[in-house]
C-alpha cells in the first residue's frame, strides 16, 4: 500500500502595498497580483480573494488589509496579504460667501449653511457644511462680524470660509422737544427729568437711552432764558439732542415798609442814611433783597425844612421798590447873644463927645454860627455925644431865629485939662512923670513944654501916659540947661487932632524935684 500524503503548504509573496487618496480609488481584488504562487505538488495552486478588512480609520488615513489564499490540490493553503493605505490630505474647496451690510444688530441674518453653494472635495461628493461662529471686532458703529462656516470631507479634511457682516447704523434716533415752560423764580426751575421725553424711538434700539446734558443760560437777568438739553442715544452711539426752553421772568417787585418819619432840630442832627432801618424787606424769589440808599431831597424850605430820604429795595432780577422816610428839620431855638457891660466915659477937655471903643458881642447857637448885626446905636470907635446912647445887636441863626442884646454908653461932661499940673521926678517911684488924665482917648495929639522964657524944651507926639510921657527931661534946647530940667513952673500946650475936633489946650505945669 502506497500512501501519498502532501502536508506542505503552497508558497507565495505578499502583494505590494498600495496607496490611494480616496476610498473610491481602492482597486477591486485581483488574484493576478499574487504572481509567485508555487507548490511542491501542484503546478498551479489556486489563488482566491478572501477579504478586505479595514482598521476603521476615517480621519484622513484608513488601512485595509486585503487577503488572498493560495491552495494546492491537496487542500494545503497559505494566506498572503496586501496592505491598502487610503489617505486623503486634500482639503475640500469652497468660496467665501458674499459680504453683507445691515443697519441694525437685529438685521443680522441667522447663519445659513445653504449659502455655501460651491463646496467640493476630491473624495467626498457632498462635503458637510457647518456653522462655526460669529466673532465681533468689538467696535460699536460700525461693527464688523466675521461669520465662519466649515466645509469638511468624510476624512475630516476641512477649510473655513468667512463672511463679513458689516453692522452700521447711521440713522439717529427721533424724539420731540419737550414743551417749553415759564417760571417766576430761579428756585422754581424744575430739576431735569428724562421721563418728559415720551416719544423717543429708533430704527434699531427698542428703548434708546435718554440722558440730561445740561442747562445753558443766555446770561440775561430778567427775563433769563435757559436752554435745557436732553440727549437720545441708540445702542450704536447715534444720538440727537432735544431742547426745552425755560423762561425765568420775575416781574413782582419786592416789598418793604416806609421807615418811621423823624424830626430833628438841626441839620447836623440828621442821622446818616442807614439801610438797616429797612427791617421787613422781602421778595417772592430773593431771600435777602438788597437795600441801598438812593438820595436825600430837600423841599428847599428853611424852617421847617422837609427832607425826603429814599431807600431802594432790589431783588436779584432787578425788580425794585423805593421806600421813603420823611425827615423834618425845625429849629425854634434862638441864638444866645451877650453884649458888653454898660460903659461910662468922660468927655475930656471940654469936648462935647468922646470916642468909645467897645467889644463886639458874642453869640452862640445850638445849630449854626449866628450872624451878628448892630441894629441900634453907634459902632465901636465912634464919637459918642454927652449923655446915654443905647447900643443894640441882633443875632440871627441860619434858620432865621433871632435874639437881641443891648448895653448903654454914657458920656459925662468932665474937663480933663486943668489950669495947672505938677509931678515930682525924684526917683521915689511916685509921680515920676506927668500924667494927663484921658489923653489916651485922643491918640492923635502933640504935647509941647515951654520954660518961663518961652523956649520949647520938650515936645512929643502921641502922648499916652505910658511909653510916650514927659519925665522932666528936655528933648529940645538942651544947651540951655542940660537934659534934666530944673524945678519950676512950665507952660504946656496940648493939641488934639481929630476929624470932628481940632482943639488946643494950654496951662501951667509945676516940676518939683
Amino acid at each position: 500500500m502506497i500512501i501519498v500524503l502532501d502536508n506542505v503548504n503552497p508558497t507565495a509573496s505578499n502583494p505590494p502595498t498600495i496607496r490611494v487618496t480616496c476610498s473610491d480609488d481602492i482597486p477591486v481584488p485581483d488574484i493576478t497580483v499574487v504572481s509567485d504562487a508555487a507548490d511542491n505538488c501542484t503546478t498551479n495552486p489556486t489563488i482566491t480573494f478572501v477579504s478586505d478588512i479595514s482598521d476603521g480609520g476615517v480621519s484622513r488615513s484608513e488601512t485595509i488589509t486585503r487577503t488572498y489564499r493560495i491552495t494546492d490540490e491537496a487542500g494545503n493553503f497559505i494566506d498572503v496579504i496586501q496592505t491598502i493605505i487610503v489617505q486623503d490630505t486634500i482639503n475640500p474647496t469652497a468660496s467665501n460667501p458674499t459680504n453683507i451690510s445691515v443697519t441694525c444688530s437685529n438685521d443680522v441674518p441667522t447663519a445659513d449653511i445653504s449659502i455655501i453653494t460651491d463646496a467640493a472635495d476630491n473624495c467626498t461628493a457632498n462635503p458637510s457644511v457647518t456653522f462655526i461662529g460669529d466673532v465681533s471686532d468689538g467696535a460699536n458703529n460700525p461693527e464688523t462680524i466675521t461669520r465662519t462656516y466649515r466645509v469638511t470631507d468624510e476624512t475630516g479634511n476641512f477649510i473655513d470660509v468667512t463672511q463679513t457682516i458689516l453692522v452700521q447704523d447711521a440713522i439717529n434716533p427721533t424724539a420731540s422737544n419737550p414743551a417749553n415752560i415759564s417760571v417766576t423764580c430761579s428756585n422754581d426751575i424744575p430739576t431735569a427729568d428724562i421721563s418728559i421725553i415720551t416719544d423717543a424711538a429708533d430704527n434699531c434700539t427698542s428703548n434708546p437711552t435718554i440722558t440730561f446734558i445740561g442747562d445753558v443760560s443766555d446770561g440775561a437777568n430778567n427775563p433769563e432764558t435757559i436752554t435745557r438739553t436732553y440727549r437720545v442715544t441708540d445702542e450704536t452711539g447715534n444720538f440727537i439732542d432735544v431742547t426745552q426752553t425755560i423762561f425765568v421772568q420775575d416781574n413782582i417787585n419786592p416789598t418793604a415798609s416806609n421807615p418811621t418819619d423823624i424830626t430833628v432840630t438841626c441839620s447836623n442832627d440828621i442821622p446818616t442814611a442807614d439801610i438797616n432801618i429797612i427791617t421787613d424787606a422781602a421778595d417772592n424769589c430773593t431771600t435777602n433783597p438788597i437795600v441801598t440808599f438812593i438820595s436825600d431831597v430837600s423841599d428847599g424850605a428853611n424852617n421847617p425844612e422837609t427832607i425826603t430820604r429814599t431807600y431802594r429795595v432790589t431783588d436779584e432780577t432787578g425788580n425794585f421798590i423805593d421806600v421813603t422816610q420823611t425827615i423834618f428839620v425845625q429849629d425854634t431855638i434862638a441864638p444866645q447873644i451877650q453884649c458888653p457891660n454898660d460903659i461910662i466915659q468922660n468927655a475930656e477937655g471940654g469936648l462935647s463927645t468922646a470916642i468909645v471903643h467897645y467889644d463886639f458881642p458874642i453869640a452862640i447857637d445850638n445849630c449854626s454860627t449866628a450872624t451878628i448885626n448892630q441894629i441900634a446905636g453907634l459902632p465901636s470907635g465912634s464919637e459918642f455925644p454927652i449923655g446915654t446912647t443905647i447900643i443894640t445887636f441882633e443875632a440871627t441863626d441860619i434858620k432865621g431865629n433871632t435874639s437881641t442884646c443891648s448895653f448903654s454908653i454914657t458920656i459925662e461932661n468932665v474937663n480933663i485939662i486943668k489950669d495947672k499940673y505938677g509931678f515930682s521926678p525924684d526917683g521915689d517911684g511916685i509921680n515920676e512923670y506927668w500924667e494927663i488924665p484921658g489923653i489916651e482917648n485922643y491918640p492923635e495929639n502933640k504935647v509941647s513944654i515951654y520954660n518961663r522964657w518961652g523956649d520949647l524944651v520938650f515936645e512929643i507926639a502921641n502922648y499916652n501916659n505910658s511909653s510916650n510921657v514927659f519925665r522932666g527931661i528936655a528933648n529940645k534946647k538942651r544947651s540951655l540947661g542940660a537934659d534934666a530940667l530944673p524945678e519950676g513952673t512950665y507952660f504946656f500946650q496940648i493939641k488934639i487932632d481929630h476929624p470932628q475936633h481940632q482943639k488946643e489946650q494950654t496951662g501951667f505945669l509945676v516940676l518939683k524935684r
